[in-house]
């Protein structure tokens, strides 16, 4: 965060550019920490007893269900967001086509009172 947001003096790269960086140079390392804290916790639960094994299982577990609970969540938050907006664009384009209809029909309505008027001519000298 802090190569994100604290810049360096001398760097003038935009935001997206030190985003890139940032990544390009963490995410490797987020593999190691990962691996490095799976391993630990083998070993932490090894050493311990029953208790402790029951706890990181349970733990596990809890951290696991908290986690598809939320996935399931999101998912179903961003059916409904989607829904939303489409019944909102079929509404928007329903009322605009209703609006086209009665400009059309007034537009018709003024062409016919045009063209059903007789003709007379101003202006002429008899």
């Amino acid at each position: 965060m802090a190569a994100i947001f604290f810049l360096d003096p001398t760097s003038n790269a935009p935001l997206l550019r030190r985003v890139m960086i940032s990544f390009a140079n963490n995410v490797p390392l987020l593999r190691q920490a990962s691996r490095n804290t799976a391993r630990h916790v083998v070993h932490w639960t090894r050493r311990g007893s029953a208790l402790r094994a029951l706890l990181v299982i349970s733990v596990g577990t809890i951290t696991l269900l908290a986690l598809t609970g939320l996935l399931v969540f999101v998912l179903f938050f961003l059916a409904a967001t989607f829904n939303a907006i489409v019944i909102s664009l079929l509404m928007f384009l329903a009322v605009v086509g209703g609006y086209l209809a009665l400009f059309f029909a007034c537009i018709t309505a003024i062409c016919i009172e045009a063209l059903s008027r007789p003709r007379t001519t101003y202006g002429t000298i008899c």
